[in-house]
């Protein structure tokens, strides 16, 4: 009986009379609460981190140093000039040139200076040329030209250049009184001028008043005919 009765109860099957009484329903164990999870600590924050410094601005590179300008090429030498010849020697300068008085035509022919009277250099000049000048007046000489010559009677005035390498080459003056009564100077313009001189010297004639006026260089190239003599 018991074992047909547990297993009645088993199967649902009682013997005993069903209470319709609601069966109270079973109480449900008390839920746990559900257990909050630990909170955690919020994390401290990171340390800031420093503020990154900017990095340091490079110092603007120089500016690249400018290009030396390009000197030009350089210009071709001109080549030199060939080596000129060199130049002549001057004609050896005749001078200084001076004016003598003959005191004879015996000296006056041989140009024999030692008792001719040198004329002094007029102050100021009477150049014409801005040169010197000898200025002498014919006056009344005491030479009288001998017989024999087409002048012979006439008074006369002798005059020569030193040293006597000049008066042979032709720088001598005769002057015969007997002019045309012109009063008008003689000027002796090619007396500071060998290449215009001869041998046989100049000739004039005067009247007593008429002066005579040596016009010259004091010195002056020797002419070709005779620059092989020697000069002084």
């Amino acid at each position: 009986m018991v074992l047909l009765s547990l297993l009645c109860t088993v199967i649902g099957f009682s013997s005993t009379p069903v209470d319709p009484s609601p069966t109270p329903s079973p109480t449900p164990p008390p839920s746990a609460l559900p257990t909050p999870p630990p909170s955690a600590s919020p994390s401290p924050p990171p340390p800031s981190a420093l503020p990154t410094p900017p990095p340091p601005s490079a110092s603007p590179s120089p500016p690249p140093p400018s290009a030396l300008p390009t000197p030009p090429p350089p210009s071709a030498s001109p080549s030199p000039p060939p080596p000129s010849a060199p130049p002549l020697p001057p004609p050896p300068a005749w001078g200084p040139f001076s004016v003598w008085e003959f005191k004879s035509q015996a000296a006056f022919v041989s140009c024999d200076f030692s008792a001719a009277e040198e004329l002094p250099l007029d102050d100021p000049s009477n150049s014409i040329s801005g040169d010197e000048s000898v200025t002498r007046t014919f006056g009344t000489p005491a030479l009288v030209i001998a017989e024999g010559s087409p002048f012979a009677g006439s008074t006369v005035r002798f005059y020569g250049g030193a040293p006597s390498e000049y008066c042979q080459a032709g720088q001598k003056f005769t002057v015969v009184g007997d002019g045309p009564g012109s009063n008008a100077p003689i000027r002796v313009g090619n007396w500071g001028k060998p290449g215009e001189w001869n041998p046989a010297g100049f000739l004039a004639s005067a009247t007593p008043a008429q002066q005579l006026i040596f016009d010259f260089p004091l010195f002056a190239p020797a002419p070709i005919a005779v620059s092989a003599q020697a000069a002084p």
